[in-house]
């Protein structure tokens, strides 16, 4: 028996916590143009490299401690990511027991995006002078910060963003249950939003592997890759582990799937035409039943944009 919407949002209240996720202070690297700057330089063909959506880029962006940086910031984004559902824009779920290991792999970044800061800062008067070479007759030595200790502040913070405040209960309990009924409705989005993402990216992985099949060839013309079946076993293991519906019959199509996949021996796909066939007919109706199952409990997919 499926799993009712309300009880999945039940599962996922009790389950996960939502985590924000981002980095303060990131100005200093770039600048705004003015209107008469932006006409000037829209008319300088040699500027075009130096433009980025309106801004100028007052320090030299291949610079291999400011590329540090950057690499930093992204990697505490993608660690966020990985082990999180979307939920709002700049805000995710994570499952409870996860939040200690998001937060010493937060903690670890910290450290190296500090330590970065540093060896930048050291460097600080070379990377201005750089700065000001490259912008030309558009460098202005004002605009550039004094130094860097504040910036670049990375952090990850827990909210708790399935009920309002209970306070707001005993001070307006019509406020309250309004409000209550509108964090259930972006919660219904996020899950509907997230099933949504599993599926598309399911049925790429699934769609990759079929077409692989079929188009292979013995004379080695057109091979079977593995990569494509461990990408999907992979991503089974994911949505698993994640199991946002907490749905038994979800569950036991990932079942089938996974029992489809780890069958699906290489030598044998690539000798016998007749279970090379069968697997790709299999992966094609388990997508395809997945698919079914998720727009006839949620509904069309919800997008937050």
């Amino acid at each position: 028996m499926m799993s009712t919407q309300q009880e999945i949002l039940n599962y996922i209240r009790a389950n996960y916590i939502g985590v924000e996720e981002g980095a303060r202070n990131m100005g200093g690297v770039k600048r705004s143009l003015t209107a008469e700057e932006r006409r000037a330089i829209s008319a300088n063909a040699q500027a075009s490299e130096k433009i980025l959506s309106g801004q100028l880029w007052i320090i030299d962006p291949q610079d291999e401690d400011f590329k540090r940086l950057n690499s930093i910031r992204n990697k505490h984004k993608a660690i966020w990511r990985d082990i999180t559902l979307p939920y709002d824009k700049g805000l995710r779920l994570v499952k409870r027991p996860d939040l200690p290991i998001l937060m010493d792999e937060h903690a670890s970044l910290c450290a190296q995006m500090d330590q970065a800061k540093a060896k930048f800062e050291e460097r600080w008067p070379e990377i201005k002078e750089r700065g000001v070479e490259m912008c030309g007759e558009w460098a202005d030595a004002n605009k550039y910060p004094v130094g860097w200790n504040d910036t670049w502040q990375l952090y990850i913070r827990p909210v708790e963003v399935f009920s309002p405040p209970e306070a707001l209960r005993h001070i307006d309990a019509a406020m309250y249950e309004a409000t209550q009924h509108k964090f259930d409705l972006q919660l219904q989005a996020a899950v509907s939003q997230a099933q949504s993402e599993f599926l598309a990216e399911f049925q790429k992985l699934v769609g990759k592997l079929v077409s692989n099949l079929n188009a292979y060839t013995p004379d080695g013309s057109k091979r079977i890759q593995r990569c494509h079946v461990n990408n999907l076993k992979d991503f089974i293991d994911e949505v698993r582990y994640f199991n946002i519906t907490n749905d038994p019959s979800f569950t036991s199509v990932l079942d089938c799937m996974e029992d489809v996949v780890d069958g699906a021996d290489h030598d044998k796909l690539k000798n016998d035409a007749l279970f090379r066939n069968d697997v790709a007919n299999q992966l094609s109706e388990a997508s395809e039943t997945i698919s079914t199952m998720i727009e006839t409990t949620y509904g069309r997919p919800v997008s937050f944009e």
